[in-house]
């Protein structure tokens, strides 16, 4: 199956779970209650910070979980530890085939913690920007691959809207140059890889030494040790998505350090 076909089946996908979704609570309730949530934090500054941003996913240990409530509560633990460690911002997985409790841990999460909580769900629909913002999340990521360029940039002028950021991910400089062409402020870059699996870090700086200065980076690749964060920072990374099973502690005090390269 080729990579067009792939990303059709994803967004019909998408499609169908928000269908099922807007028939449980209407598309005019989830845009009152997103209205009437609490301000958004300022994602873009919390990635615009000296060094480069640690964005830490929010996992747990599921083992004896049996409960939402029980959900609830490890989510929001993992959330407080995590930026005790010195995480930045957050990032949580969205409700994708019918993982809809993963909204609820991620607005515990958020109400855990006092930095920016980034969704990490597939949003192709309006709805879905607007549930969003109901559970808590200060971002969102868009996908330049599967999204055409009107719908990139109704998703990212919604976001907006409503005082969320939105980091449009890219794979390479096309759709770099759409993100741009669709306002946006925040790239999330998939880096190229090598032959040999390894990032290619020469490629991605000529990818952001081409890119406004006030264009703010951040790199989606897993970094897992300082060494990488180092790397991909020198490259142009603003901010990096930690690995799962990165130390954060570390990956802080490496993006903090004066040797680490800033775009700033």
């Amino acid at each position: 199956m080729c990579a067009t076909d792939v990303h059709s089946d994803l967004f019909a996908a998408v499609q169908r779970q928000v269908a099922r979704r807007e028939s449980l609570v209407s598309f005019q309730e989830v845009k009152d209650r997103s209205r009437a949530a609490a301000s958004a934090r300022d994602a873009y500054a919390a990635v615009d910070s000296d060094g480069c941003a640690i964005i830490a996913q929010v996992q747990y240990n599921q083992h004896g979980v049996r409960t939402t409530q029980q959900r609830i509560h490890r989510a929001a633990l993992a959330a407080v530890e995590l930026e005790m460690q010195g995480a930045q911002l957050l990032a949580c997985s969205g409700a994708l085939f019918g993982r809809e409790v993963a909204n609820i841990e991620m607005d515990a999460a958020r109400a855990a913690v006092h930095i920016p909580v980034v969704s990490l769900d597939t949003i192709v629909d309006p709805y879905q920007v607007h549930e969003a913002r109901c559970y808590g999340a200060d971002a969102l990521v868009l996908r330049a691959d599967i999204l055409e360029q009107p719908r990139l940039e109704a998703l990212l002028d919604r976001a907006e809207t409503l005082g969320m950021s939105a980091f449009v991910r890219v794979g390479g400089s096309e759709e770099a140059a759409r993100a741009l062409r669709a306002g946006a402020s925040v790239l999330a870059v998939v880096p190229p890889k090598r032959p040999s699996g390894e990032t290619d870090h020469f490629a991605l700086g000529e990818l952001v030494a081409g890119l406004p200065s006030k264009i703010r980076v951040v790199m989606m690749a897993d970094v897992l040790t300082p060494r990488d964060l180092f790397n991909v920072a020198a490259a142009g990374a603003d901010a990096i998505l930690a690995n799962a099973e990165a130390a954060i502690p570390s990956l802080a005090t490496a993006g903090r350090h004066p040797a680490c390269a800033s775009r700033r």
